[in-house]
Formats: C-alpha cells, sequence, structure tokens
C-alpha cells in the first residue's frame, strides 16, 4: 500500500500531507511527504539519493507571521560587484554532499571508548567530521579577503564595556547599610516605638522587652503585631 501511494505520487507529481508524531507523547507535526526518484550511483556503489519519500515539515497558520523588528530594519543596498564577490566565496566552499563523508559523532566516540580500554589509550582524540573544517575554509577564502575589505570594510569593533565601580560616578549603585542602632535601655527603646524608628529594632528585642513587662502570648506574632502590643501596654 505505501509503495503504491509513493508510485501515484511520483507518476502525478504531487506530494501527501499527513501528521508525523516522532516520539510518543509528543505534539504532531504537518509534515508532506515528498516523493524522490534514485538517482546514480557513485563509483563506491552507494546511491547518491535513494528512492522513497522526503519529510518535509509544514509550518501551521500561527507559525507564519511579520516580524517588527525585521520590518524596521532597513536593507542595505548591494552593489553587482559585492554580489559577485559572495558568489565567487560560496562557489570556493561549496562541495557535493554525500552521507559517507561524516561519520556519526555519537558512534565515533563510543568506538574510541571502547578502543582506549583495549588498547590502554589515554586522551584520544575524536574527530567530529560534522563540524567545518575552518582552516581548509580559511585557506580557500584567503585571496578574496582584500577584495572583502575594500568592498565591504573592516568589521566593526566593539565599544569596551564600561566597569563598574570606575571614577567617582556611583549614583545608580546601592549605598552600604548603616550600622544598625540598638537602644541603650527600655525608656529609649519605647521612645523609638512611639517615634517609628523600628528599622533597626529586631523581633528578638521586642520579645525581650515584652517579656520584661509581663506580657504573655507573643511567641507566634510578627514584628508589627509586636509593636502593636508595645503600643497597647502604654496606652493601658
Amino acid at each position: 500500500l505505501f509503495r503504491a501511494l509513493y508510485e501515484k505520487c511520483l507518476e502525478k507529481d504531487q506530494v501527501a500531507f499527513c501528521m508525523l508524531t516522532m516520539r510518543r507523547k509528543q505534539p504532531a507535526k504537518l509534515v508532506a511527504l515528498v516523493p524522490q526518484q534514485e538517482l546514480a550511483h557513485d563509483p563506491l556503489g552507494e546511491a547518491d539519493r535513494h528512492c522513497g519519500f522526503r519529510v518535509e515539515f509544514i509550518p501551521f497558520a500561527g507559525d507564519i507571521r511579520k516580524l517588527p523588528m525585521l520590518e524596521e530594519v532597513t536593507v542595505p543596498e548591494v552593489t553587482a560587484e559585492q554580489t559577485d564577490l559572495f558568489k565567487k566565496m560560496i562557489k570556493k566552499v561549496k562541495f557535493k554532499f554525500h552521507p559517507s563523508h561524516f561519520e556519526d559523532p555519537s558512534s565515533q566516540n563510543l568506538y574510541i571508548n571502547i578502543e582506549s580500554l583495549v588498547f590502554d589509550v589515554e586522551d584520544a582524540e575524536l574527530f567530529d567530521s560534522t563540524r567545518p573544517d575552518c582552516d581548509r575554509i580559511d585557506t580557500k577564502l584567503e585571496p578574496l579577503l582584500s577584495d572583502m575589505e575594500r568592498l565591504f570594510g573592516e568589521d566593526p569593533e566593539e565599544a569596551p564595556k564600561r566597569r563598574r565601580n570606575d571614577g567617582a560616578d556611583n549614583e545608580g549603585e546601592p549605598r552600604a547599610k548603616g550600622p544598625r542602632v540598638l537602644p541603650a535601655n527600655d525608656e529609649e527603646l519605647l521612645q523609638m516605638v512611639k517615634e517609628g524608628k523600628v528599622q533597626s529594632l529586631t523581633v528578638a528585642i521586642l520579645k525581650e522587652y515584652l517579656q520584661k513587662q509581663g506580657v504573655r502570648g507573643i511567641s507566634q506574632l510578627t514584628k508589627s503585631g509586636l509593636i502593636d502590643r508595645i503600643l497597647a501596654t502604654q496606652s493601658d
């Protein structure tokens, strides 16, 4: 049945839309099954492209939207000479893709760990063929760098970040707290409570004062509750 669907889609040059769930408990994705024919074989006997369906993910209506940040940006003007230069650069770093040129990094890491244990090799180096060969790219593009600097200019240098605590301008920084002012006696504590200067008074100090006054049932009170109880004792 699946083969018949593939052949009919290939014959009529059409695609099949369906919902794809790649894993359990994962939301389904709208995809298009695009039929493709097998291409010629390479010298190693492997097909450049196998026959079957190619899965193409299709966006939903909510995924298609305009981004304000892109609409506000002014598109720079590009000359024909600049376009030709980048065409040359792309042509130099372009290569024909084939799956046999890239090894699975996870499998290679597993094989290297096994070889290290068997042959007692330390610090075995893993070569990840999926990463770009930057040295090779630089070598290929080196003849075009002078033209690129001439047409586009040098890369702008980032301004050095301003260090905090430089100079005497520290207006926006929080100031260090001063020493806590504690009452010298009960009279001074009572005066601070009446004047509302209770920032430096801790819960322990307030409870100690009330216990001296013989007030009970203050173990569960908050700081504001203790202050109200002290004021209540004075009104009595």
